[in-house]
């Protein structure tokens, strides 16, 4: 029998007007792909999960790191607002001429194969020769 867990008042407080979910959910990973999850609430799901990790440090560094990424983010924004037009063209065009570059010295003449085993499959044939 599975727990179902369930939502209080303080719980639901994260719904917008709109219904939207305001759970920071990039701050947490759950998907609802996976087998036998169709039917699941993903909403509730992640209200639940931020209920029962919002105060552990596990969260706050999650929230650090967003907002250094959020940070790193506006500063490049404010980079490429700056570039001029005259160094986009130039950018453009060193990206050309190492592309046409990269071109000429490709070589279309040999095929590469790489086989990633998975372990399970890599070990099989060891058990059933003993």
């Amino acid at each position: 029998k599975l727990h179902k867990p369930t939502l209080n008042a303080e719980m639901t407080d994260t719904v917008d007007e709109g219904g939207e979910s305001n759970v920071p959910t990039h701050l947490f990973h759950c998907t609802g792909q996976k087998a036998g999850m169709s039917t699941i609430d993903m909403q509730k799901t992640h209200q639940v999960i931020y209920q029962a990790s919002k105060d552990s440090a596990y969260y706050k560094h999650q929230e650090q790191q967003a907002q250094r990424v959020s940070n790193q983010l506006e500063r490049v924004k404010e980079k490429i607002s700056s570039i001029t037009e005259r160094e986009k063209q130039a950018a453009t065009d060193h990206t050309a001429k190492l592309m046409n570059n990269l071109r000429q010295g490709m070589q279309l003449n040999r095929t590469w194969i790489c086989i990633d085993l998975d372990m399970f499959y890599a070990s099989a044939p060891n058990s059933f020769s003993k």
